[in-house]
């Protein structure tokens, strides 16, 4: 869980364009929390957690969603969420129907 949690925590510090120097001032913490906090050495706290949400503008949520049992599909789904949370409506839109089309598309190949 705190492998998972780190992950999710400096994706959203990247995806907010923050180092974690920048992430550590925000939220009152030293840039050595903010690391270890992301290499899954120490859990954050509850306050800490909604205060790093707060400032990445990420839900807090996002930071409980099941953990996926290998680093690469943790990674490839967070990666994906944090593409997600910049599209706008229309472009959501056109993925959602992409998306859709691509997987009838595998399924009317078999």
């Amino acid at each position: 869980m705190n492998y998972a949690i780190g992950t999710r925590v400096r994706r959203a510090r990247e995806g907010a364009g923050l180092t974690q120097e920048a992430l550590a001032g925000a939220i009152d913490r030293s840039k050595e929390a903010i690391s270890n906090i992301e290499r899954g050495v120490n859990l954050p706290t509850i306050d800490t957690l909604q205060r790093i949400c707060d400032v990445t503008g990420i839900p807090i949520g996002y930071m409980f969603n099941d953990t996926p049992s290998t680093n690469d599909m943790l990674n490839l789904k967070t990666e994906i969420d944090m593409i997600i949370m910049k599209m706008s409506i229309g472009d959501l839109k056109f993925m959602s129907e992409f998306l859709k089309l691509y997987i009838d598309r595998d399924r009317q190949a078999d």
